[in-house]
């Protein structure tokens, strides 16, 4: 497979289908971009178009991923239960388990959160 190299035009409009704020419908981007809208549906066929759009969306992502984990380790540091939960949730060290408690007779199920390490029964 032979990479294609992009124009100018071409990158920007990647750039633009790759920006999750970007709001414009494609008509704007066309003539914003100095271009048609045919053209922009060619460009879309282009071999490795889509490719570099995903690219530029992970690397956006993992951009923006370490504020993510801060914020959410401040809301852990504020005593947010549901963000400590996430965070265990997230790093594998919390293992949920039902249990059913006998002296309710078809009661509701009881929760019980385990983290790594526990002792469990």
């Amino acid at each position: 497979m032979t990479k294609t190299t992009f124009t100018a035009k071409q990158y920007k409009y990647i750039e633009i289908l790759a920006d999750p704020a970007e709001k414009r419908d494609q008509k704007a981007i066309a003539k914003g971009l100095g271009v048609t809208r045919k053209t922009l549906y060619e460009w879309r066929k282009l071999e490795g178009f889509w490719e570099e759009v995903g690219k530029l969306v992970q690397d956006g992502t993992a951009q923006r991923m370490s504020r993510v984990w801060d914020k959410l380790l401040n809301q852990c540091e504020r005593g947010n239960v549901q963000a400590m939960r996430l965070l265990f949730q997230l790093r594998g060290e919390l293992v949920e388990k039902q249990e059913q408690k006998h002296e309710f007779e078809g009661g509701p199920p009881v929760i019980n959160f385990i983290t790594k390490g526990d002792d469990e029964d």
